[in-house]
């Protein structure tokens, strides 16, 4: 439906080894700390539920804020 058509590919940079390996490490660093955080929060909040041993974990901060109060 046209005459005389074209394709023209301009080149608008290059994407080099280190560029690669730095948006896998910022993607990385991402997930890994999203990830390790939502695990941490869930094991925290699962040992304090641990017959015994919830009571002892929840001591620790609990006695470190009244020793530093008094």
């Amino acid at each position: 439906m046209g005459r005389n058509f074209q394709s023209e590919t301009r080149i608008a940079g290059f994407i080099t080894k280190r560029d690669v390996i730095l948006g896998g490490l910022r993607t990385g660093a991402i997930f890994g700390s999203l990830f390790g955080s939502l695990l941490s929060l869930l094991t925290g909040v699962g040992v304090l539920f641990i017959p015994f041993v919830g009571p002892i974990v929840a001591a620790g901060p609990i006695g470190a804020v009244l020793r530093r109060s008094c």
